[in-house]
């Protein structure tokens, strides 16, 4: 009886965890401008500050990375937002062939 109480206690204790986990990447917001090259443009004149472009592929794990790891971080979120306008370009499709 105590070993599943313990097991339930145990698993109960994971599932917040990672519920809450979840739930932090759910409010997590992007820093990547949403829209296309050219309001990206009107937005960066607008705001006077430079752009920051991010290039990736579907195929590349140092660009998963990044997002994970760099792009999600706080302090990194909060330096780049108040100086730069950041897009995100997938460089094989899309837009990536209208940069210019």
């Amino acid at each position: 009886m105590f070993g599943r109480s313990l097991l339930f206690g145990a698993s109960l204790v994971i599932f917040l965890l990672f519920d809450n986990k979840l739930i932090a990447q759910d409010k997590q917001k992007s820093i990547f401008f949403e829209g296309n090259w050219h309001e990206l443009l009107k937005t960066a004149q607008e705001s006077k500050k430079p752009i920051l472009l991010d290039f990736q592929t579907n195929w590349c794990g140092p660009c998963k990375w990044m997002e994970r790891n760099v792009f999600a971080d706080a302090e990194v979120i909060d330096y780049l937002e108040k100086r730069f306008i950041v897009y995100k370009v997938d460089a094989e499709k899309g837009q990536g062939d209208d940069v210019d």
